[in-house]
């Protein structure tokens, strides 16, 4: 079977699914993870092959908060709301494109 795995460029969204492609290709099938940039090393020491996220979509949280030192005093709950509107829905567009161009191109031979 071949599977794409796409995730957002933060560890905690990482982490887990590299696990699981370690398993899905331990049991042979083919498996492609698409990511941002800064965790091609960890995916290609995995042994899985990576495609990489649009500049669009490819914004580390630390790069975005780093833009955004107010969201620092915000309770919990704004801080999510903040999160969600400010970071993660202005990139659905791009990571949509992404998930259509890595479909268009397979796994890389």
């Amino acid at each position: 079977m071949k599977i794409l795995i796409a995730t957002t460029a933060i560890p905690g969204h990482l982490n887990p699914l590299l696990g699981l492609a370690r398993i899905l290709v331990k049991y042979s099938h083919e498996v492609l993870v698409q990511t941002g940039n800064t965790f091609k090393p960890t995916v290609e020491a995995a042994g899985i092959p990576f495609i990489l996220l649009l500049s669009e979509a490819d914004v580390e949280p630390a790069q975005f908060f780093a833009k955004h030192p107010e969201v620092d005093g915000k309770e919990p709950l704004e801080r999510t709301r903040f999160g969600l509107e400010s970071y993660f829905l202005p990139r659905l567009p791009a990571q949509a494109d992404d998930l259509e161009r890595a479909a268009l191109q397979g796994i890389p031979e």
